[in-house]
């Protein structure tokens, strides 16, 4: 098939369905969603990020292997690599094709930066996620100068490959200004992608000091919710579905993060359909609350630490990842309509 003619495969979402409606009806959890942050090592200096720079050894390759044909067997249907910068480990392509053997979808987060050189070596890839906040100097100034540059260069590389892609804009100061975002999407719109939204979190564990600077008022944000609702309707390839961009119009607080009450009608799965390991082989429910008595695969198995996962004392969150997430896993009808459209359109998924 050509890069224009590819198209989502049906089996994992198929498994996600029968997964999902599984746990709905029985309790029975198992990780259909694993998020593999599979190093700490990054080669960029973002102003919002404040992921650690930590001298614990990260899982070997096998290591990985292992944890993924675990996942395999206990249900997994979608795996999303991310870092740090996935890229700087030598064998990110290994892995997924490890998931490809296993009929797992997956997804690259990365920055960008590496894929003009790496991209013919991720032909198994499901989709690329790379952010873009807008126009060059709005993007460059949250992430560092000649990102902006190199961020698109990797999307049409990972194009060319025949690579679905995606855009990421973090919703902030640097792009409160609706050009940035007509900027974001006309990037995702030149490579046949979609364009993923965000709100950027200063609480967040994984956010740095400076992006508290970089957080916009909640009246501005609902006001680009807004803007993004409508530029949906009127055909935008915008890939956060109508519902997600809605609830986050309505959360309460958009200062904080979580809440221990539920909102709406979602319903978190952290840590029953979905969960996170970390690059030193620790499982988490998400990345909102890390526990330092967290179990870690590398001791026990990714199984035994799966199953040690303890219920989130949030019920509700923010983070629109996790929300989208959610409502498919809640087998949310707007949700599931919208991503089943995405996945008929040749080289467009969305991130969750």
């Amino acid at each position: 098939m050509s890069a224009t003619s590819r198209r989502a495969p049906r089996g994992p979402y198929r498994r996600g369905v029968i997964g999902a409606l599984r746990y709905r009806l029985t309790g029975h959890r198992m990780p259909l969603a694993l998020t593999a942050r599979v190093t700490w090592r990054c080669d960029a200096l973002c102003s919002g990020c404040g992921m650690p720079n930590s001298s614990k050894p990260e899982l070997t390759t096998a290591e990985w292997v292992t944890v993924l044909d675990d996942a395999a067997r206990l249900g997994c249907v979608r795996v999303c690599f991310t870092g740090g910068e996935p890229l700087m480990r030598d064998d990110i392509g290994d892995l997924v094709d490890r998931c490809s053997a296993l009929g797992i979808a997956t997804t690259l987060e990365t920055n960008g930066g590496r894929l003009a050189q790496r991209a013919r070596f991720l032909g198994a890839l499901g989709q690329v996620l790379v952010p873009i906040e807008g126009g060059e100097a709005a993007h460059d100034s949250v992430h560092e100068p000649g990102s902006h540059e190199r961020g698109i260069a990797g999307l049409r590389a990972a194009h060319a490959a025949g690579i679905p892609v995606s855009t990421v804009t973090t919703l902030c100061t640097a792009n409160r200004s609706v050009s940035d975002l007509e900027d974001a999407i006309g990037v995702a719109e030149s490579v046949g992608g979609t364009a993923l939204f965000q709100l950027l979190h200063g609480e967040a564990p994984l956010a740095s000091r400076a992006a508290r600077r970089l957080r916009l008022q909640p009246d501005e944000i609902r006001e680009l919710l807004a803007w993004l609702l409508e530029a949906q309707a009127a055909g935008r390839p915008i890939g956060v579905s109508a519902k997600t961009l809605r609830y986050l119009q309505t959360w309460p607080d958009l200062n904080e993060i979580v809440r221990a009450a539920s909102h709406e009608d979602v319903l978190c799965s952290a840590g029953n359909l979905h969960c996170v390991v970390d690059a030193d082989g620790t499982v988490l429910p998400c990345v909102v609350r890390p526990a330092a008595d967290a179990p870690n695969a590398r001791d026990t198995g990714f199984e035994a630490a799966f199953s040690a996962l303890l219920d989130q004392p949030c019920r509700a969150c923010a983070i629109a990842p996790l929300v989208e997430y959610n409502y498919l896993l809640n087998l949310n009808p707007d949700a599931v309509l919208s991503r089943l459209a995405q996945a008929r359109t040749p080289i467009s998924r969305s991130a969750a």
